[in-house]
Parts: structure tokens; sequence; C-alpha cells
């Protein structure tokens, strides 16, 4: 059976974040937990795992107003997939360094923020769009329209983060607020370079 490296935990320590940046750092995905294949629902060689979205902004990186997570590959870079909440305050704080990084890196990587807050009773779509607004979030941001991101990729916490390759196999999936700024920009360097 096929394994894939996927972190269960989504908002992880600094020793967590130095982990993947260890791993990115000698070209391998996280040693420390794996799920097989069969149960993250599909397998990531060759492919992302895919789910419906509905663009709040960036539908032309996204692939459309209505898509599927599967059409931002279409571009050909690494992914870093944000998975948060309006009403989440560790989501709300990390949001203006992931679009600090993705203005930085927007040659080379696309950001995308999934906003899954009614799933867990964290804000409605309403929040969301006055919080892109009032925080001048431009990165393409999302909203799952069912729970299949959350169970693919092994969502326990918000926020969390994951990081693909250009062709989707998943590396890691992390909290960002669990790295510091160094191990953070190692890992984006990491990913940009196509490891």
């Amino acid at each position: 059976m096929t394994k894939t490296n996927v972190s269960r935990r989504g908002f992880l320590g600094g020793a967590a974040g130095a982990a993947l940046a260890t791993a990115l750092a000698v070209g391998g995905r996280d040693p420390h937990t794996t799920v097989a294949a069969a149960d993250a629902s599909a397998a990531t060689v060759g492919g992302p795992l895919d789910f419906p979205l509905v663009a709040y902004q960036g539908d032309d990186l996204l692939g459309g107003h209505q898509t599927t997570f599967a059409n931002v590959f279409a571009q050909s870079k690494p992914v870093v997939l944000n998975f948060w909440a309006p009403l989440c305050p560790p989501c709300k704080d990390e949001m203006p360094t992931l679009q600090r990084y993705a203005d930085q890196y927007a040659d080379q990587l696309i950001f995308v923020g999934v906003d899954v807050g009614t799933f867990f009773k964290l804000g409605d779509h309403a929040n969301a769009q006055q919080f892109l607004a009032d925080n001048g979030i431009r990165y393409p941001v999302a909203y799952a329209t069912n729970l299949a991101p959350l169970q693919q990729y092994k969502i326990l916490a918000l926020p969390s983060t994951a990081y693909l390759t250009a062709t989707g196999n998943i590396l890691g999936v992390t909290g960002v607020l669990g790295m510091n700024d160094g191990q953070l920009q190692s890992v984006l360097t990491r990913l940009a370079a196509g490891m």
C-alpha cells in the first residue's frame, strides 16, 4: 500500500514546525507521522486530493467561481493550502503573514485559503468576506462546500496548512503559527525550489 506522510495535528508547536522544515530541507516528507493513502480517501501520487470550492476571490487562479481544488494545479506551481475560519483568532492572526509570503513568492507558489468556519461554527460566509476586505487579504480564498477537505487532509484543528508539490503530492500539514518566521521561510523557499 502506498503511504503518504500527513501530520494529523493541525496546530503544531515549534518542534513540529522544525520537523517539517527539516524534512523539507532534506527533500523528504515529515518522517514522524504517516497515514495510508487509502485512509486519506485518495492516493496523492499523481494528483491532489480534490474537493469542491466556491471562490470569495481569486477565481482566475482557482479555475473559476465554482470549481474544484485540482484546478489550482493547472498553473504547475506548488501550493500552500490554508484551512481557516473567520471567527478563529489564531487563523485571523496568521493570515497577514500568509499574505506577506504570498506577495513574496507570487511567481513561485500559489497560496489558497479555504474557509471551513461553517463546519466548526466559527463564522459564516459574510464574516469571511468582511475579514478579507478589512485585512487586505488578496491571495485566492474560497469556501469548502462539504466536509471532504477536512477528512482528506486530516484537519483536526484550525488553522492548518498543507504544503503540496506542483503535482499535488502532500509534503506535510502544520499550523503556520507553530513555526517561527525562519522555519516558515525555509519551508516556503524549499517548496518554491521544487525540492
